[in-house]
């Protein structure tokens, strides 16, 4: 007997709405690509679609215009389920190519507010963290979300001197290694590579197999897994002496220059440099031949079917790129960084 059995058809399925009207049938037959880059930090997510305009039909949409997008998998498709919502965008860049002509648009994460990106003149005298990001998050009409072991840390004076919240933002994320983000109205700010939230619950582990991908690239590097811990110094004024703190162990040790004003403050920036050292020691960047839209930056993930040497090693998601073609494709590559013990 014949075989009457059929394979599902692997069909992209996405929904885009400008200014809550849904385009998406208006625009499916004219889809060139489709690129989502979700990113970790204090960047903005940008969604970025190009379009046949080969009969001029298409109206060139206004910068400022309000998206919303949506992605997934066809009803007939084997990986068949509800479309995610990758959140709303606002357009800020618009192009027009050709012939064959083509309409690109360029929009950036709603979320990212332009206030954000203004100088401000402050002083942060004798704050806790989670004081400092609770007054940041006000201000931008925001809901402070921070890890409670962060939000404790006393922070005895911080300059920002023409300075933007984004950048201030960044710069403490980077001395107490941390994410500093803003996801669907939310400040984040989150410890990096440990996977898990603000409140201090894991986030779903992502189980990744050599079938599932399309491209990989694996590197592991000495010249960061050579330290054996990071030292800081802070003054001790009281005392009139300089004292020093060191995270991890004795050794081969990476110094920080610069002295720190109380030991908190030394430890939390040493504890910072050595998660940087220890997820640098290797990287892993993966391409899956059949995108998924679920997942999502600081994700945990384990990997199976590579050498025991890549997959012994706890992993973190970092940035993710989506990417659908006009010819059926959809794709997700991630960018994998080792894992930190909680």
């Amino acid at each position: 007997m014949p075989d009457t059995t059929t394979t599902p058809t692997l069909k992209p399925a996405w929904q885009i709405r400008v200014d809550d009207n849904d385009i998406t049938t208006v625009v499916s037959d004219r889809l060139v690509s489709l690129a989502l880059r979700d990113l970790r930090g204090m960047q903005a997510d940008t969604l970025t679609l190009e379009l046949d305009d080969s009969d001029g039909a298409l109206a060139i949409p206004s910068r400022g215009a309000k998206l919303s997008l949506a992605l997934g998998w066809g009803p007939d498709s084997a990986h068949a389920g509800h479309l995610v919502d990758k959140g709303k965008f606002i357009v800020d860049d618009v192009a027009h190519d050709g012939p064959p002509d083509r309409l690109r648009i360029t929009a950036r994460s709603a979320d990212f507010r332009d206030s954000l990106k203004a100088a401000r003149e402050r002083d942060w005298d004798d704050y806790t963290l989670g004081e400092i990001l609770d007054f940041i998050a006000g201000d931008h009409n925001l809901a402070p979300a921070v890890s409670p072991d962060l939000a404790a840390i006393n922070v005895p004076h911080l300059d920002q001197t023409n300075e933007s919240d984004a950048h201030f933002l960044t710069r403490l994320a980077k001395r107490y290694d941390a994410i500093a983000t803003v996801k669907a109205e939310r400040l984040l700010f989150v410890h990096k590579g440990r996977g898990i939230t603000a409140t201090g619950q894991p986030l779903p582990t992502l189980e990744l197999s050599r079938q599932d991908g399309d491209t990989h690239h694996w590197e592991e590097t000495d010249r960061e897994s050579r330290y054996t811990g990071v030292k800081a110094f802070w003054d001790d004024k009281p005392g009139g002496r300089r004292e020093f703190v060191v995270v991890g162990a004795d050794g081969y040790l990476r110094t920080l220059r610069d002295p720190f004003p109380t030991e908190n403050e030394a430890h939390g920036a040493a504890a910072g440099e050595w998660g940087r050292l220890k997820r640098a020691e290797a990287r892993m960047d993966l391409t899956l031949a059949i995108g998924r839209p679920d997942i999502l930056p600081e994700q945990p993930a384990v990997l199976d079917g590579w050498k025991e040497r890549i997959t012994a090693r706890g992993w973190v998601v970092g940035d993710v790129l989506h990417k659908i073609d006009g010819r059926g494709g959809y794709t997700t590559a991630l960018q994998l960084e080792a894992r930190l013990d909680l």
